[in-house]
């Protein structure tokens, strides 16, 4: 989750990322207030059922209960925000939002448009020869000599690009986040994995894959630049969770879009694949920074 990488400001006239930063442990103190209201009303639970005696129509139990309620209201306010306010600086820090998803900044968009990208194409490569000529053209070997996962390792290790930079790092990450879906998908049969990997590419089934790799890709540019902060502060187990909540809340407003027509039939081998690639990037990014701010 940590690393030494920092990220600096590379985009002449824009805002550093240390706004980004700011906006993410304003939103990491707003995660850990909402687990002291959680405490709270456990702590409330716990006192109302012990409570014996016939309560009257109020109570102060009551009025708490509407306080945390308020509290709660206010802050997955301050939440939304706060998440929001982070995108937005990372994507104005890293040349605005049309660099960023059409893959032209290397700071944040190149190695996602690119990886996702590859990994797209070696599907479509298998599903055209075959996974048996597919891993012997790579030169690994025969499929009979691999286990399940060692087929999938492959496939993810072949999407991927050598490039050390903090992008790579956070694309590199969300793409090994699909390890799990891939496997459960493909299952623990070889025989049929031909068949399966076809079927990722059927309508639908991609552009879910792609929306968890986007999803997944912007948390890591998110928790690069601020876990080894979050750590310090809170401790390392307190990080990790408070970083688990962003990247569940990121795959939550993601998993809410709308499902889009334009990706129900769609040919992966030709521009149109590429374009909506970009297209659905520019609607996970448009979550957090709406068109009018697109600078």
């Amino acid at each position: 989750m940590g690393t030494s990488q920092k990220y600096k400001a590379s985009v002449s006239g824009q805002p550093n990322w240390g706004k980004m930063t700011a906006a993410l442990m304003s939103l990491a103190a707003s995660e850990a207030k909402e687990e002291e209201l959680d405490q709270e009303e456990q702590e409330l639970e716990e006192d109302s059922s012990s409570d014996q005696e016939p309560a009257p129509q109020t109570t102060p139990t009551d009025q708490r209960k509407k306080t945390i309620e308020r509290r709660r209201r206010r802050l997955n306010t301050q939440l939304d925000n706060n998440l929001r306010k982070s995108v937005s600086h990372a994507v104005r820090a890293a040349g605005g939002k049309k660099a960023v998803v059409s893959g032209r900044s290397l700071a944040f968009g190149h190695s996602g448009y690119a990886f996702i990208s590859n990994f797209v194409n070696r599907i479509v490569e298998i599903a055209e020869v075959g996974l048996v000529r597919w891993l012997e053209d790579k030169g690994e070997g025969r499929l009979e000599d691999k286990t399940p996962q060692e087929v999938v390792t492959t496939i993810l290790e072949f999407s991927k690009e050598s490039l050390n930079t903090i992008d790579s790092t956070a694309a590199s990450a969300a793409l090994e986040s699909l390890n799990d879906l891939l496997r459960n998908r493909l299952g623990d049969d070889l025989s049929k994995f031909d068949e399966k990997l076809r079927g990722l590419l059927a309508p639908g089934e991609m552009i879910e894959i792609i929306d968890i790799f986007f999803a997944d890709y912007i948390y890591n540019h998110l928790s690069t630049s601020v876990f080894e902060k979050l750590e310090r502060k809170y401790g390392q187990e307190k990080a990790l969770r408070l970083m688990s909540k962003i990247k569940d809340q990121i795959r939550e407003d993601v998993k809410a879009l709308p499902p889009d027509q334009q990706s129900m039939s769609i040919d992966w081998k030709r521009q149109s694949g590429k374009d909506l690639l970009e297209h659905e990037f520019n609607r996970i990014i448009s979550i957090y920074v709406p068109d009018e701010n697109n600078n």
